[in-house]
This record gives structure tokens, C-alpha cells and sequence, in this order.
């Protein structure tokens, strides 16, 4: 799936899915043309006017219960980065269970 972001929102630009079958410790390449079946510049390589989405998505779920085993995301270079004031802080700190990041205005 790739989106774009705008603010919060998240607009579905393309959307595909395809049943694989994979033995263990297998690999298997798919083509994102293959499985959108049609052309769709996904790392914005050729340039074709203005970008169409931020992010492109893969999940990898089993389809007998539609538990995630892997996802995997990478976000657009979306060129110079316009760097804006905010009050966020973040907090790092050990729990019982592990480490935990708090994020809070």
C-alpha cells in the first residue's frame, strides 16, 4: 500500500495484495509492478511530476488468521526538511517489563 499524509489524515493512493506461499527459511521477490499490476513509481525514481504519496507500506500476514508476521515501511525523501518549533518532550525510562518512551507536550 502506499499513501500519502496529509496532516493526520491518510489518503489510500494504491492498494494491492497477493497470496504467496513460502517454505521455511525461503525468500521470494515480488515486483511492486507485478502486484499492482501496472506501473506505479513507488520510490519516486523517474520523477513524473509531483510526488503522489510520503509512504509505501508491506505487511506480510498469514491468511489463515490475519496475524501480522512482518511490516516493513519507507517514507518518501521528501527533500529539505522545514524544521518548526514544538513543545514535544520525550522521556526514556526502565519499567519491569522493559523500556518504555514517553512522549507527552
Amino acid at each position: 500500500m502506499s499513501s500519502y499524509v496529509r496532516a493526520t489524515e491518510l489518503i489510500k493512493v494504491a492498494s494491492a495484495t497477493r497470496t504467496i506461499g513460502l517454505t521455511p527459511r525461503s525468500k521470494q521477490c515480488i515486483s511492486a509492478t507485478d502486484c499492482l499490476r501496472q506501473f506505479f513509481d513507488l520510490t519516486y525514481a523517474c520523477c513524473f511530476g509531483p510526488r503522489t504519496h510520503g509512504v509505501t507500506i508491506a505487511t506480510l500476514r498469514d491468511p489463515a488468521n490475519a496475524r501480522t508476521w512482518s511490516q516493513a515501511f519507507r517514507l518518501q525523501n521528501q527533500g529539505p526538511i522545514e524544521h518548526h518549533h514544538t513543545r514535544l518532550t520525550a522521556t526514556l525510562g526502565a519499567t519491569a517489563g522493559g523500556w518504555r518512551l514517553a512522549a507527552g507536550n
